[in-house]
């Protein structure tokens, strides 16, 4: 089981932060292969460790202007046959949220990050899927590490999040139509279909939330 470990330091330059690490056994990726033109036909397979996917931490530090995430890998390696790809979610203190994708194109030379808001009026009526000034992405083989940094008011500056996150690599179609891809659910050693895509329903359905990771001052 994923285990939580919540403390403050100070990873963030000139700032002090609370900090907040789920920790998540290696070895623990599943290969998800489905038929886009049959619903429902999805099926799980427990590969092992695979590259650029079975991740083993994912911190979270959170300040006043500041909100930082940094995925550590088993391995993360530069293999355009398994690039990686990282979703998160956040659950803010206005009772809205915003899901990350995080994914490398073939250069890999600088990760993209996107941004859905979720919208106050209702879920998801206005949502926006949009860039933000100032976010730094960052992978780092040597460390097997992704770090995405982000000003806070990216997500309104809020006092207090909750973090959910993902990760998968090696999405293919194969001959048969059928398309795969790895995953591993950094909250849990098993799998939960609805974290392996970046589904807006896994901001109520989802289990595993870290609990509120508070701003610091």
């Amino acid at each position: 089981m994923a285990a939580l470990t919540a403390f403050a330091l100070a990873p963030l330059a000139a700032a002090s932060a609370q900090t907040v690490t789920v920790s998540d056994g290696s070895s623990d990726t599943w290969q998800v292969s489905w038929d886009p033109n049959h619903a429902g036909s999805e099926t799980y397979t427990q590969v092992g460790s695979v590259p650029n996917a079975d991740v083993t931490t994912m911190t979270v530090s959170h300040t006043r202007k500041l909100i930082q995430v940094t995925v550590t890998y088993v391995d993360l390696v530069h293999d355009d046959a398994y690039q990686p790809e990282i979703r998160e979610w956040f659950r803010l203190d206005d009772g809205t949220g915003a899901m990350l994708n995080l994914f490398v194109e073939d250069s890999w030379r600088k990760p993209e990050v996107f941004f859905v808001r979720r919208s106050v009026d209702g879920p998801w009526a206005a949502r926006q899927r949009s860039r933000c000034a100032g976010v730094t992405s960052k992978l780092d083989v040597k460390r097997d590490t992704w770090t995405t940094t982000l000003p806070a008011s990216c997500l309104g500056a809020p006092r207090w999040v909750q973090f959910h996150g993902a990760t998968s690599s090696g999405g293919a179609t194969n001959d048969d139509g059928t398309q795969t891809y790895v995953a591993d659910n950094a909250h849990s050693e098993g799998i939960d279909d609805r974290i392996t895509s970046a589904s807006e329903s896994c901001f109520t359905e989802c289990e595993g939330w870290t609990g509120k990771i508070r701003r610091t001052r």
